[in-house]
């Protein structure tokens, strides 16, 4: 998707914006620009009423309308709530994929005009964000009574995992043990968040409910009972990001 009209940005004032420390930090140009923005504060209000993937279907829908005036000002608001959170109570999976998801066309048109670095850096935090939500979104499916949820996000995860493959070319299998690690940092440390009812709603209960015209109501595990099976899933995930990169490695070097 080309972006025509959109702006850009040198890589510095990019980076201090999408980093995870950029919490931290002094606000740069770039992003005191599009926190000012009337999108930016357009999703600010619609985020009192709607949460999750509700919050997620109104920031696309309006992006479908114009990509090049919003892309940035969603861009902030989806880093400041996922990757740029550290507030567990207010972390929520589907921001990470969405954040990685509104920088997919960033990335492309940046190595359109050969802003190569820069397309390289905003890659890696995309893919970083994917890890982030694969490894919270593996949790949280494992927290609903319905389990099925679980197998619901691995299948849905696939295209995904398909990407992260094809920008093997540009950043290599290095970086990727690294993602891991962070994500499943982020992961613990957002261990006291809500249940994700929008990954519940993933499985089949919610499926079945959907096609019989019912209402369905995803219910979770309590504590003790989400403690084990988070544990379990978390390691089986290891050992698949383990094999998957192993497997990446040598595609590589054939």
């Amino acid at each position: 998707m080309t972006l025509s009209g959109w702006k850009i940005w040198p890589l510095a004032l990019l980076l201090t914006c999408f980093s995870t420390a950029a919490m931290t930090a002094e606000p740069s140009a770039y992003e005191k620009k599009y926190t000012a923005d009337p999108f930016y504060q357009e999703i600010v209000t619609a985020s009192e009423t709607l949460k999750g993937q509700a919050l997620i279907n109104f920031i696309y829908a309006k992006l479908d309308e114009s990509w090049a005036k919003r892309v940035h000002p969603a861009s902030i608001w989806l880093r400041r709530n996922s990757t740029g959170q550290f507030d567990a109570e207010k972390t929520h999976a589907n921001y990470f994929l969405a954040y990685a998801e509104v920088l997919k066309p960033l990335i492309d048109n940046y190595a359109l005009v050969n802003e190569m670095k820069t397309s390289a850096e905003l890659q890696k935090v995309a893919l970083q964000s994917l890890y982030i939500f694969e490894a919270m979104a593996t949790a949280d499916a494992v927290r609903c009574v319905d389990d099925t949820a679980l197998a619901a996000v691995q299948f849905s995860f696939l295209p995904y995992r398909d990407y992260i493959k094809t920008s093997l070319g540009t950043l290599g299998v290095e970086p990727l043990s690294d993602f891991a690690k962070t994500a499943l940092l982020f992961e613990d440390n957002a261990l006291e968040r809500a249940g994700n009812a929008d990954i519940c709603m993933m499985g089949d209960l919610a499926h079945a409910a959907q096609q019989a015209g019912r209402a369905y109501q995803p219910a979770f595990l309590p504590q003790r009972g989400w403690t084990p099976q988070r544990a379990k899933a978390l390691k089986d995930l290891q050992a698949t990001w383990k094999m998957r990169h192993e497997f990446w490695a040598q595609l590589t070097t054939e």
